[in-house]
């Protein structure tokens, strides 16, 4: 961004791009919020598929849950579209562990 001599901070400058293109420049310095991971779980019959102590549908649901748990974390939203057998569904991205254990909680029994 251009610097804006009374409005911008000189600590914010930008000596590296300034130097190349000679016009003053600030850093960017407002993060992205509000960001959204979304998964896509394949709930459908092959997934019943596995050993006699792990199905592919666990892992699916364990997999799920470390990345909506790691998404919360951050205070972003997790999401999910999830593959039935009958078609396609979206749990639309919501923040908070609430609306992440009822997304896990809506996987196994939505198959």
């Amino acid at each position: 961004m251009r610097y804006q001599p009374g409005e911008d901070d000189i600590r914010h400058m930008d000596w590296a791009v300034t130097a190349r293109t000679t016009i003053p420049h600030v850093r960017d310095l407002i993060a992205d919020h509000e960001l959204e991971a979304w998964a896509l779980v394949d709930l459908t019959p092959s997934m019943d598929f596995g050993t006699g102590a792990l199905v592919k549908r666990d892992l699916a649901v364990a997999a799920l849950a470390a990345v909506g748990f790691l998404t919360i974390r951050l205070g972003d939203r997790a999401g999910a579209y999830l593959l039935h057998h009958d078609g396609l569904r979206r749990w639309p991205a919501r923040t908070g562990k609430a609306a992440l254990y009822a997304l896990l909680q809506a996987v196994p029994v939505s198959y």
